[in-house]
């Protein structure tokens, strides 16, 4: 063969292997809701409870980062924060019934949900989306990073995000408030208005559950022979449209995936059957019941005491029931380890394995009744900690990184690995870097991160920072005001947060508030979310008659009483705005 035929094979042969030489990695994002990231990090006693083996396969293949926090521990914010890589204080994104509220993109057009809420409608949702000012989120930057994006199981956004999913299979679109079926704005109430009057009015210190109480034998929170397993049926249809998926992947094509694979477990209600159970330590669960007794009433704290009341858990410790919610929340985690499995031993035996990087995290944590608290918003560990799992070409295998990390993080470390510069204006920090891979994100990261809750179960806004071995918990009312003792642990010695010591530690406390302020301006927070609130409460009141709206309030709270509505018209009448009669805000 002369030497310019070999030339012109070479150059043939390159030609056709370059565009699979060029061609971007694929991209697995696995996501599951109200995981205690304590269960993924093997120095903790929680670790050893339920078995995990496809949650261990992922640890052993990959980065395990043990440091990892919610930016804001509840479904919707946390969900619109990561899928904007912004704080929610920045986003205006505060709870469950404030979400992204005009679609992304487009300020001018009411997200769906939003504008169906009684005392919002789609003039209120547009003008708060002005402020949002939501020009992008990770969607988005895939696509034009040329992507195929599928978006498969709970979303929890708002803005749109997820309305115009493509492909066959289960996909959610995004609701982040709960509204019966076929609900249109003002023609049928709110499914439960506790949670709109919970979150707006904090300061009116109603600290009634909007269920019956844990204790209650009307209570079915709890449900340990459940035929189906874990309530959330559509988590299956989401896992097998994403196995489906990956079957059909075509090697031969030039366009990359990025593939989201979301559930709902392990999500109260906290329902599991044997299937699940039988992957329990029990003796080991009990160990950690017994290690995280409950204070004396009068000794918790007194944000604690109000979160446990509205909560609806009992001021008396009952280890049946701690056990029994603990055992069935550990089952769900069971059966969520075995639908992540699905997927994972999919993208193993498909060609597109070699090529793409994995990342498995929840959305927050749960408290599974420690410190006399269910479900999550606190910043306590079993709330605040999720898991983070990387892996994939190039990254160690392994490996246990204790670096303080955020769901923050997700947005510019997905754009790093699409080969795209993380926009300069996200909050969070790529994470290649930490994976010694090349990166593109120019910002150095911090030794600390900042998270916040401001929900329906409080009645003061719940800041935090951690740095080092030390948590800063502070509490901030609707006036602006630091209202409520700061907390102060340290992780290393006391990792169940059973000794504050903040009184003792006053320049710490004071050093660490620095930086917490630095992240989020905790007074402006609280007075934006007290005057938004104001005007939903007068939006909401408007859309009725005195004897409607006050027969929906009646509704909202067990064991209600007429102090409860007094504390509400308190609230509603003590503050002022000068824009209160403009209610589009």
């Amino acid at each position: 063969m002369m030497a310019s035929q070999r030339m012109l094979l070479i150059s043939s042969l390159l030609m056709l292997i370059a565009p699979a030489l060029s061609k971007k990695p694929n991209l697995l994002f696995l996501q599951c809701d109200e995981m205690d990231g304590r269960i993924v990090d093997p120095r903790h006693p929680l670790f050893k409870v339920a078995a995990k083996p496809n949650l261990q396969w992922l640890m052993d293949h990959g980065v395990n980062f043990v440091g990892a926090y919610a930016e804001n521990p509840l479904c919707a914010p946390s969900r619109a924060s990561m899928w904007t890589g912004r704080r929610t204080a920045n986003i205006k994104a505060w709870s469950n019934v404030i979400s992204l509220t005009g679609m992304v993109g487009q300020p001018t057009v009411a997200d769906q949900t939003c504008a169906k809420v009684v005392g919002y409608g789609a003039d209120f949702c547009v003008a708060h989306a002005a402020k949002q000012n939501v020009t992008t989120s990770l969607r988005h930057e895939m696509e034009a990073a040329g992507y195929d994006v599928q978006l498969f199981g709970k979303m929890d956004t708002g803005g749109g995000i997820c309305d115009t999913c493509s492909g066959s299979g289960y996909h959610d679109n995004g609701d982040w408030i709960r509204l019966p079926s076929g609900c249109n704005n003002s023609e049928c109430p709110e499914y439960f208005p506790g949670d709109l009057i919970h979150s707006w009015a904090q300061g009116a210190n109603i600290s009634k559950p909007i269920f019956e109480p844990l204790e209650d034998p009307y209570n079915r929170w709890i449900w340990e022979n459940n035929p189906a397993g874990g309530p959330f049926r559509n988590d299956w249809k989401a896992i097998q449209a994403c196995v489906d998926y990956i079957n059909n992947y075509d090697p031969t094509s030039d366009e990359p995936f990025f593939l989201y694979c979301s559930v709902i477990d392990p999500h109260p209600p906290y329902y599991t059957n044997a299937t699940w159970l039988s992957k329990l330590n029990e003796a080991q669960l009990n160990a950690t019941i017994n290690a995280t007794r409950w204070q004396p009433w009068a000794n918790e704290h007194p944000a604690d005491r109000y979160q446990a009341s509205s909560e609806g858990v009992p001021e008396q410790e009952d280890m049946d029931l701690r056990f029994h919610l603990a055992r069935a929340w550990h089952g769900q985690t069971a059966e969520t380890d075995y639908m992540m499995g699905m997927v994972l031993e999919a993208l193993r035996n498909s060609p597109a394995f070699k090529d793409t990087y994995i990342v498995f995290t929840s959305d927050h944590g749960e408290m599974h009744l420690e410190h006399r608290k269910v479900e999550k918003m606190t910043h306590y560990e079993g709330s605040a900690r999720v898991p983070m799992i990387v892996s994939g070409p190039g990254i160690a295998q392994g490996v246990v990184d204790p670096t303080l990390i955020s769901l923050l993080d997700i947005m510019p470390t997905w754009m790093d690995f699409a080969g795209q510069t993380p926009l300069p204006f996200l909050d969070g920090f790529s994470l290649l870097p930490l994976l010694n891979l090349s990166s593109k994100d120019p910002k150095p990261r911090p030794d600390h991160v900042a998270a916040m809750a401001t929900c329906e179960t409080v009645n003061a806004g719940h800041f935090m920072l951690r740095q080092g071995d030390w948590k800063l918990i502070t509490y901030v009312c609707p006036n602006g005001e630091e209202c409520l003792p700061s907390q102060l642990f340290n992780i290393a010695t006391d990792p169940w947060e059973q000794h504050n010591v903040a009184v003792s530690n006053p320049d710490l406390v004071q050093s660490m508030d620095v930086l917490l302020q630095a992240q989020i301006d905790t007074a402006q927070v609280m007075q934006e979310i007290d005057e938004v609130g104001h005007v939903w409460a007068k939006n909401w009141m408007a859309a009725y008659t005195t004897e409607q709206w006050q027969a929906q309030f009646k509704a909202a709270f067990y064991n209600y009483d007429a102090d409860d509505l007094a504390k509400f018209l308190d609230w509603l009448n003590a503050t002022k705005y000068a824009d209160n009669d403009d209610t589009t805000l």
